[in-house]
């Protein structure tokens, strides 16, 4: 077993979601004596909040900030892969000159930002010598045959860098294809919970309390958008709903995946029609006291899978909750929903979509009616333990 003492852990987007498994990593990684080494567009603050939280552990801890453009392309070609390789190596030997440090090993979240098909293995272990894992996210490759089972990675194949020397295992969250990941990369597959940030202030949010009014005693279904998700689904399902059993919110961070082209026409003509069980509001300042407050003044929160093979962004705030979802099928948030019934799933038609709303309407009140004993293993299963558990076993190399 190799000695680890100090882990970089490189997130490439800035988001929602990859600060708070910034933050909950470091909890557990400072947890196990490790210095940490954070690489990110929110550096600033991730800073902030972390030295505020781990004031004891400052010294541990270390933070450099990384352009999210260097991420704007998908397919980069090998030079300004290269590139990439060589900012983010020269960034890591600076942290390890200032903290007096070797990094032993770096965690790339999502590792499909740095691991790219086509690139010769010799040429990647001169840019980049480093021991290193990460977080797989593009696993619907393994699941639908687009990638053959039980054989090396080739060459032109994604995941053909998993295989290099200097790669110790991978961590994914899709709890459902492990196995066949494991049948191609030959190393360990590790399961990551989907953490969130289980220290649940609720502030005094007057929105919360202003569409509890609005919704007068109808079923409050709600759709919290960040990190420039788009309810595709929703709108349709406003639309077909009873006006006077249901009210619909749509609350969002920015305006720009609610506008984005496909939605404009859907949204207009939903502006243009009676109807009078929806209320609209983009661009709201979403603090985690706000957020938490919001999600809970709903009956019911309305997910959309628009991230395929992740769970979305709130599912674990959402089950902490105990709030019942409703979720698009054909996505992984949607496996999730009916393997811990956290819910109920619904297709495009307009009469599946009616029945499953009534479904939960007849469950009212939920506190009183409803199961959650389901959202309570989820939540255990997402928990800092078994993320600790995780770590360990990922750092036993």
């Amino acid at each position: 077993m190799n000695q680890t003492y100090c882990v970089a852990l490189v997130f490439s987007r800035k988001s929602y979601r990859y600060r708070a498994y910034a933050r909950q990593y470091t909890e557990v990684l400072l947890s196990l004596q490790k210095h940490v080494v954070i690489v990110s567009p929110d550096c600033l603050e991730l800073q902030q909040d972390l030295l505020v939280k781990f004031r004891s552990y400052s010294d541990k801890l270390s933070f450099i900030p990384f352009p999210e453009n260097d991420f704007k392309y998908a397919y980069p070609k090998r030079f300004e892969l290269i590139k990439r390789y060589f900012r983010l190596r020269r960034y890591l030997k600076a942290a390890e000159f200032s903290s007096q440090t070797k990094i032993d090993l770096v965690f790339f979240a999502p590792l499909e930002d740095w691991v790219k098909p086509k690139f010769r293995k010799w040429i990647f272990r001169k840019v980049f010598p480093y021991t290193f894992t990460g977080l797989i996210t593009k696993t619907k490759l393994y699941e639908n045959g687009s990638l053959k089972l039980n054989v090396d990675p080739k060459y032109h194949e994604p995941d053909y860098l998993l295989s290099i020397d200097t790669f110790i295992g991978v961590c994914t969250l899709d709890r459902f294809n492990t196995e066949k990941i494991r049948s191609r990369i030959y190393r360990k597959v590790i399961l990551l919970p989907d953490v969130t940030d289980f220290e649940l202030q609720i502030g005094n949010f007057e929105l919360g309390q202003q569409i509890r009014k609005m919704a007068k005693g109808r079923m409050l279904i709600g759709a919290v958008l960040i990190d420039d998700e788009f309810p595709f689904n929703l709108i349709d399902m406003i639309k077909s709903a009873p006006t006077d059993l249901y009210f619909f919110v749509i609350i969002a961070e920015t305006s720009s995946g609610l506008f984005m082209d496909e939605q404009k026409e859907k949204l207009n003509e939903l502006l243009q029609s009676e109807k009078l069980n929806y209320f609209i509001k983009t661009d709201v300042e979403l603090s985690k006291e706000k957020l938490n407050s919001l999600i809970k003044s709903l009956d019911v929160v309305y997910l959309e899978n628009n991230f395929d093979e992740l769970p979305a962004v709130l599912l674990t705030k959402i089950a902490k909750y105990e709030k019942p979802v409703i979720s698009f099928k054909n996505g992984y948030t949607s496996k999730l929903v009916v393997s811990f019934k956290l819910g109920v799933v619904v297709s495009e038609n307009q009469y599946n979509q009616n029945d499953a709303l009534q479904i939960l309407r007849l469950q009212l009140p939920f506190n009183l009616n409803y199961d959650f004993e389901p959202f309570k293993i989820y939540v255990k299963l997402q928990s800092q333990d078994y993320l600790k558990q995780s770590w360990e076993e990922l750092l036993w190399f």
